[in-house]
């Protein structure tokens, strides 16, 4: 079995036990709590789990399973045995997980093959111009997707916290859409030229479907106080994106020596920024479950260092100032989210140092993928 395919096992059976032993606890507090009340029902964490955690978990393993063939073809059915049994449900319930899963293991097999003969997802994707937009479009269509929300949950009127969204996403998240999109657009800038306005298009079409937020027209009576105070900041934006397309062309594509997967890894791993921010708010502000929010927010954080470090380690010598780049995004986010007005749940001395220690894991990973890599070849 090669290396690769190891630690891909490794990596997923510690996130696929990790998952189902914390839906596990939290089904039994659940039950236990239910019991000492005198109600009944199924717990709220066991349909979660059943119905949207252990869907997208087998699919998930069935994806990166798929990548290394019939190495790893027994992942997706064991997955579904350890959760039908570590969850207490039905034997029986092992056929839907492992349909999911092999679905999802067929479909990424044959895709990396076809991949894997045209150089790779990179080289075929990204290096043409239709693949790049469609890329970018569904990355500020699924940023959107959780950003819009949470800024349309400062404009409604049981929710006293004004600006308490606006402002960490005009001044930080809304810009570095636009930012990064530009940025990848700038190695096609004849054909990418309306990336920026796309991303807006993609925005404000998101954004007027919830009653509030930057870019919802319909929350405005009075559209000359929207024109002056939302359309100076979408200006604003758009100038950005076609910023970064032009010094990107300037500085990176222009020059055979930068177009690299660095590159494209550092600009794929600050995108996560804003994907993390929202995902992390989703439990915590829309389903009222803020312990929630606050460990995805760790784990998300802690999983992106780990991604990064694993993929740098295969170019430790070229890639050793990559280890910033989850410090970065997880700085600027000044620790995991918490309702106004409330204590988090978890030490707040843990958040504060949370970027260093994604700053360690990146780093301790990068090391890791160095020394167990084979010598005479990449993997």
């Amino acid at each position: 079995m090669p290396r690769r395919a190891l630690i891909k096992i490794i990596i997923l059976s510690l996130v696929s036990l990790g998952t189902v032993v914390l839906f596990t606890v939290l089904s039994l507090v659940e039950i236990e709590r239910r019991r000492q009340a005198n109600m009944i029902g199924v717990p709220g964490p066991l349909l979660a789990a059943c119905f949207i955690v252990y869907p997208l978990l087998s699919a998930a393993v069935g994806l990166v399973s798929g990548t290394e063939g019939h190495y790893m073809c027994f992942m997706p059915v064991a997955l579904a045995f350890v959760i039908s049994v570590a969850s207490m449900l039905q034997l029986g319930l092992i056929f839907p997980y492992a349909v999911i899963g092999y679905v999802c293991f067929a479909l990424s097999y044959f895709v990396s093959r076809f991949l894997r003969a045209r150089g790779g997802l990179v080289q075929f994707v990204l290096s043409r111009p239709l693949g790049a937009l469609l890329v970018m479009t569904a990355y500020v269509l699924m940023a959107a997707l959780l950003l819009c929300p949470l800024d349309a949950l400062d404009m409604m009127g049981d929710y006293q916290s004004p600006m308490f969204f606006t402002v960490p996403l005009v001044l930080v998240g809304y810009p570095l859409l636009f930012i990064l999109t530009g940025a990848v657009a700038g190695r096609f800038p004849k054909r990418l030229w309306p990336v920026p306005l796309v991303a807006l298009a993609v925005l404000l079409a998101v954004g007027n479907c919830f009653e509030g937020g930057l870019f919802s027209v319909g929350s405005f009576s009075d559209m000359s106080y929207y024109i002056k105070q939302n359309v100076p900041a979408m200006l604003v934006y758009v100038g950005l994106g076609y910023t970064a397309m032009f010094l990107s062309r300037a500085f990176f594509w222009n020059n055979p020596e930068c177009y690299t997967e660095r590159l494209l890894g550092a600009l794929s791993a600050l995108a996560m920024g804003p994907l993390i921010y929202g995902a992390a708010n989703v439990p915590g502000f829309l389903w009222g479950h803020p312990l929630w929010g606050e460990t995805l927010w760790y784990a998300l954080h802690l999983g992106l260092a780990a991604a990064v470090g694993v993929l740098a380690g295969r170019d430790i010598w070229r890639c050793f100032l990559m280890p910033f780049i989850p410090l970065l995004v997880t700085y600027i986010q000044m620790g995991p989210p918490v309702a106004p007005g409330t204590e988090p749940k978890l030490p707040p001395a843990l958040g504060e140092r949370w970027a260093v220690i994604c700053f360690f894991a990146c780093a301790l990973c990068m090391l890791l993928k160095f020394f167990l890599q084979p010598k005479d070849k990449r993997v």
